[in-house]
């Protein structure tokens, strides 16, 4: 039998052994519980056919319209990308290429990656080249909305529907088919697997130790490619010559630098207005909340609650969860679950992007209200601080290393503390 391969855990520092398996499996963490390893006998057939289809998909919902509105015998019909154009002529420009770059450029890019790395895997063939695409895959990959969009239309869809008809194009169930296809995709394409087929790890000089955190062995992970580097040696990566970071309280200061701007910009976010609706010749603004209050007079429970956890709650707590992350690693406070703190912390990065649901419907309905002089959406200057307030608590979560956490805690566990 071959050795165990081992890894390290990415959210607590603990070293691992994955050994060899069959069917289908999923490797847990035994300390904190996140995922440290998928194996799947035939990953590569699975995402290629996927991200194909996805790609298909995906060009023809551009030549397709996407809805069509009828109200007071005017008829009006959008292209996808229709609010591309409506936004750079509000001057809102910076944010409507943010919008395709997140649910349009970086899912293309990243499909087309996978057809490219599946098929040079299915051929045998092996490039320098396939480790800047992998590289770019997890950055297009992590900045993908393609699910949060799809929650955008269908909200607006729920709005639009209780002010009139609504008739759903070619192009709307293509997109969707897009959506399906290419979490299927993302979901059953490896990176870990290419790394280990074009670039093998290289061998381990020093013994590492299974079970215990690799920091305080002198060991780390590559946050790239997954390698393990000994940072006694080197602080570069072997495999794909990326800059190994130490575990520092550089990340805290980065972390609370991010929080410290979502705050400050998260105040005119929620003072000035998200839309403004003209509706024959008068205008109303209307800001987050009162879009919120004004759906739920409407019964539209489910839409405003909707709109409320996404853009009221979810920037809140994540910007709660991460002072507190913070907070016990500044103040040296020993939890008493530390399973909580890393569960919180996946939390907060897997609800960050949930946030721009608010924006996207905003594009949406302005993009597809534009009936003359009867009925016009326009957005408002918020969307543009809203915007960045996802961003930055987005880039804030990136900035923080859980690790630092659970070396912390056991930091406190040498001073003399039990470990519960």
């Amino acid at each position: 039998m071959s050795e165990a391969k081992k890894v390290i855990c990415e959210q607590c520092d603990l070293v691992l052994e994955i050994p060899e398996c069959q069917g289908v499996k999923v490797g847990v963490c035994p300390r904190c519980g996140s995922v440290v390893h998928h194996y799947h006998p035939s990953p590569v057939i699975y995402s290629l056919c996927f991200a194909i289809s996805a790609l298909a998909m995906i060009i023809s919902t551009d030549f397709l319209p996407f809805l069509t509105i009828n109200f007071s015998g005017l008829s009006n019909s959008m292209m996808l990308l229709d609010y591309v154009s409506i936004l750079f002529d509000k001057d809102l420009g910076l944010v409507s290429l943010l919008i395709m770059m997140f649910m349009h450029f970086f899912p293309i890019v990243a499909l087309f990656i996978i057809i490219i790395c599946d098929c040079c895997y299915l051929k045998h063939k092996k490039s320098q080249f396939i480790a800047l695409l992998l590289k770019f895959y997890v950055f297009c990959k992590d900045w993908s909305m393609v699910d949060v969009f799809v929650v955008g239309v269908l909200v607006s869809l729920i709005k639009l529907v209780n002010l009139v008809d609504v008739v759903y194009e070619f192009g709307f169930w293509s997109y969707i088919l897009f959506a399906l296809l290419f979490i299927l995709s993302v979901s059953r394409f490896h990176v870990h697997v290419m790394w280990e087929y074009f670039f093998p790890q290289s061998p381990i000089e020093r013994n590492i130790v299974s079970g215990v955190t690799a920091y305080n062995q002198g060991f780390t992970n590559c946050h790239v490619c997954d390698e393990i580097v000994d940072i006694k040696k080197s602080s570069v990566c072997p495999r794909c010559g990326a800059d190994v970071v130490k575990i520092h309280e550089r990340s805290i200061q980065k972390c609370l630098a991010f929080l410290i701007a979502a705050v400050a910009i998260y105040i005119p976010a929620n003072l000035y207005p998200m839309m403004i609706t003209f509706y024959m010749g008068s205008g109303e603004e209307s800001t987050i909340l009162e879009g919120v209050i004004v759906l739920w007079e409407l019964k539209s429970y489910f839409v405003s609650m909707v709109i409320f956890i996404a853009s009221v709650c979810i920037p809140i707590l994540k910007i709660l969860v991460l002072f507190y992350l913070c907070y016990v690693y500044l103040s040296f406070k020993r939890a008493k679950k530390k399973k909580l703190l890393g569960i919180l912390f996946r939390v907060v990065e897997f609800i960050g992007k949930w946030s721009m649901v608010d924006v996207f419907v905003v594009a949406i309905m302005v993009s597809i209200v534009r009936m003359g002089n009867i009925m016009i959406i326009d957005p408002g200057s918020a969307l543009v601080s809203f915007g960045a307030v996802v961003i930055l608590t987005i880039l804030a979560a990136k900035q923080f290393n859980p690790k630092l956490l659970w070396i912390n805690l056991n930091r406190n566990q040498n001073n003399g503390e039990r470990d519960e």
